[in-house]
């Protein structure tokens, strides 16, 4: 078998797309976060169930963010 057909990838490499990666995710958390802020603001000033379904959607796709 020829050298290059077996290339695993550089350990520091991997590291580096997985700090990467993480700062992505950290990033999409916070928005998701003030996202959810500003709904409980909305929520605690003028309830009603849309909110509520729109508060209860966000933290589900928060977690799915959490949780990738």
């Amino acid at each position: 078998m020829p050298e290059g057909d077996n290339i695993q990838p550089d350990g520091n490499l991997l590291y580096e797309r997985l700090l990467q990666q993480n700062e992505r995710l950290e990033a999409q958390n916070a928005r998701m976060m003030e996202m959810l802020e500003r709904f409980n603001l909305q929520d605690a000033s003028s309830p009603s169930e849309s909110t509520a379904w729109h508060e209860e959607h966000l933290r589900w796709n928060c977690s799915q963010y959490l949780t990738a």
